[in-house]
């Protein structure tokens, strides 16, 4: 019998460091709904990680950021050196 076809996970994830995550100039300055943003670092506190993964984009001075804006100022709330992303072409 054929091999069962399995569908095609997500890339992996990686680890980077927030430091290097860069915001677009469209997402610079935005305000974002306080709510959501406290439920997204009581989130991560109480996971002790990130999930899903951001997604960014290499550049040349480390990574643009594609989506998970509440994700990352999380991470950066709670201190977080280190964010588990997944990198796009």
């Amino acid at each position: 019998a054929p091999a069962p076809v399995v569908a095609s996970a997500a890339p992996p994830s990686v680890e980077i460091v927030v430091a290097l995550v860069r915001l677009p100039a469209a997402q610079q300055g935005q305000t974002l709904n306080p709510a959501k943003l406290d439920n997204a670092i009581q989130r991560a506190r109480r996971d002790g990680r990130i999930a899903p993964p951001i997604v960014v984009r290499r550049v040349r001075d480390g990574y643009l950021l594609l989506d998970g804006l509440y994700r990352l100022r999380a991470a950066q709330a709670i201190g977080m050196e280190r964010i588990a992303a997944t990198i796009e072409g």
